[in-house]
């Protein structure tokens, strides 16, 4: 997890250059399934319909083994949910988002995004699902946090981004010690989105204080957006 973490670190005083593969680290696709601004409300049986074909596909993803964890957001009116794909580009990963229901309906609009993250995602769900292959998923909730540019984002080495980098890995390490970060790692396409925490804490607002602690966020290199996730137990690698 320390190689991770450090990549991570990285972004909060250097400009993130495409990030070189690492042992503990695998290079994940995060669609982002944004409302469309002008959506209408939908007859009751019309929802359901692309509800259960967006179902039916979340399944047919998993058998092509693509698709490693997904989950709705609750109450955000900016994310409606989350897809983690392993594909072999973001070109294709693109295209695999293009086909659900809710994008090719026009429900959402897929924003894909290139992320490394822990190596392993969806493989514990995917042992305890073939251990339990008729047990309904256990579904959980995470804090899920995107580091963006802050006011004071800079690409500069400086002595003042050094230190918030350096303050920032101890941040990220101590909060994986205390079991509160599950996963943590950088967005690859050097946008607006530096990365992306995963907590496993009890309410957004308890995990607004503890981000508020980490001092790119508190120096404004970083501003944090959170959001609360529901997604199947087991999908982090511990």
């Amino acid at each position: 997890m320390k190689t991770l973490f450090a990549l991570l670190a990285l972004g909060a005083g250097l400009r993130c250059q495409p990030t070189p593969p690492r042992d503990n680290l695998d290079l994940y696709y995060l669609v982002f399934l944004r409302p469309i601004a002008d959506r209408k409300p939908l007859p009751k049986a019309e929802a359901e319909r692309i509800q259960q074909a967006h179902m039916a596909n979340i399944r047919k993803m998993v058998q092509d083994q693509i698709l490693v964890a997904a989950g709705p957001m609750e109450a955000s009116p900016s994310i409606s949910g989350i897809f983690f794909f392993k594909a072999a580009s973001l070109e294709q990963a693109q295209n695999i988002a293009a086909q659900d229901p809710t994008v090719a309906e026009k429900r959402n609009a897929a924003d894909v995004h290139p992320w490394w993250g822990p190596k392993g995602v969806g493989a514990p769900y995917f042992q305890w699902k073939k251990e339990h292959p008729d047990a309904p998923d256990q579904m959980r909730t995470f804090q899920f946090c995107l580091l963006r540019k802050g006011p004071a984002w800079t690409g500069d080495r400086t002595a003042e981004n050094e230190q918030a980098r350096a303050g920032h890995f101890e941040f990220i390490e101590r909060t994986h010690r205390e079991g509160k970060l599950v996963a943590a790692g950088p967005f690859d396409d050097d946008g607006d989105l530096r990365g992306l925490y995963i907590l496993q804490m009890a309410s957004i607002e308890e995990a607004r204080k503890l981000v508020e602690e980490d001092p790119a966020v508190k120096t404004g290199r970083f501003r944090s957006e959170l959001h609360k996730w529901w997604s199947a137990d087991h999908v982090f690698p511990q």
